[in-house]
């Protein structure tokens, strides 16, 4: 804050003061809000970045869990098909309690 007890600004009267703060104030809001809308924007595309990156990457894990569950069932119908059926009357074995000579 020592540029406030500059000699200059320590001559002027409260009006120049309110003149020179005027000047200061209409050529800084354009720089500033230059500023501002830069980083609004910036954010803004960064968020959408970031949006894009969770839709695809969720996009994926749905992709790689679906393709998961089909291999898993097909794996379980291959499996289904190699065990005998127990209603099949050759799937037990050999009958052990056959009439006659064993």
């Amino acid at each position: 804050m020592k540029w406030l007890l500059a000699s200059p600004l320590r001559t002027l009267s409260p009006l120049g003061l309110l003149a020179v703060g005027a000047v200061v104030g209409i050529a800084g809001v354009p720089v500033l809000k230059k500023t501002v809308r830069g980083l609004a924007v910036l954010t803004v595309k960064s968020a959408f970045t970031v949006n894009d990156m969770v839709n695809d990457a969720g996009d994926s894990l749905k992709d790689a869990w679906g393709k998961m569950v089909e291999s898993a069932r097909t794996m379980q119908e291959r499996m289904e098909q190699k065990l005998p059926d127990e209603s099949h009357p050759q799937a037990a074995g050999p009958v052990a309690d056959v009439e006659g000579d064993i």
